[in-house]
């Protein structure tokens, strides 16, 4: 067998009748770059999405027949688990417009919040996170202020298991080309089943962080938020998931 084929062989091994058919679609539209249908950081995402046919919606469930589609570059990047805001009622501030009002800076006529929040270190707005497992409660502090937003650990390993009870984490190239972006599929990552409670600990260690993107525009508009973005380092998948494979979806 070759190294493609014998791949396949222990693909079809590994995987269920849902996972081996995204898994042919995918090598289908690996053929040829796929030309870029936006700009931005989903740029990615969405054209995966589009040459598989999958109707784009704001839905929180999983993309495809109950499996998770994570798409992005080919880099050490952080990768996006799931967005949840804190539980406003048991936080001290009640809402990202606090937020942004209290700890975000003036960008390009609008106020902003754009930063990442980790345990183990004071971001530049003085915020941090700090993990009180034997309460669940993940808190997001400002070193003068303290408490400033909160998050249960029930919701987070809710979030966590409906999004990626099975996800399959896209690696792309990317080349420009006469000015458009076109995205060469190279490999994936599967994983199932992840283990929840291994997700607080996670964010203790300073492995998973979570990124706020609060706009408010013009300073006076409604504040909205991207996020906040819980992420992972992509080198750490398995201390959260059980024996990610990697598989390759080029010929050699």
């Amino acid at each position: 067998l070759s190294h493609y084929s014998d791949f396949l062989f222990k693909l079809e091994q590994s995987l269920d009748e849902v996972a081996i058919e995204l898994r042919n679609k995918l090598i289908e539209i690996a053929k040829q770059p796929l030309k870029a249908i936006m700009k931005g950081d989903t740029a990615i995402g969405m054209t995966v999405e589009h040459a598989l046919n999958i109707v784009a919606n704001s839905s929180q469930k999983p993309d495809y027949k109950g499996i998770e589609l994570k798409s992005g570059r080919v880099t050490n990047n952080r990768k996006n688990l799931f967005a949840q805001v804190p539980n406003w009622e048991i936080s001290k501030l009640k809402g990202s417009g606090d937020i942004v009002d209290k700890y975000g800076y003036e960008r390009n006529g609008d106020l902003k919040l754009y930063c990442t929040l980790s345990a183990t270190s004071v971001n530049s707005q003085g915020l941090k996170l700090v993990v009180d497992l034997e309460n669940d409660i993940v808190n997001e502090v400002h070193i003068d202020d303290g408490l400033v937003a909160s998050w249960e650990g029930k919701m987070l390993r809710k979030c966590l298991i409906n999004k990626h009870k099975e996800t399959f984490w896209i690696n792309a190239e990317v080349d420009l080309i006469n000015e458009n972006e076109f995205f060469s599929l190279k490999d994936f990552t599967h994983t199932k089943n992840p283990r929840v409670h291994q997700l607080l600990p996670l964010i203790q260690q300073g492995v998973v962080t979570i990124d706020h993107l609060i706009k408010r525009k013009n300073t006076t508009g409604s504040a909205r938020e991207k996020g906040p973005l819980f992420k992972i380092k992509p080198q750490a998948l398995d201390m959260l998931f059980p024996e990610p494979v990697l598989y390759s979806l080029v010929k050699v």
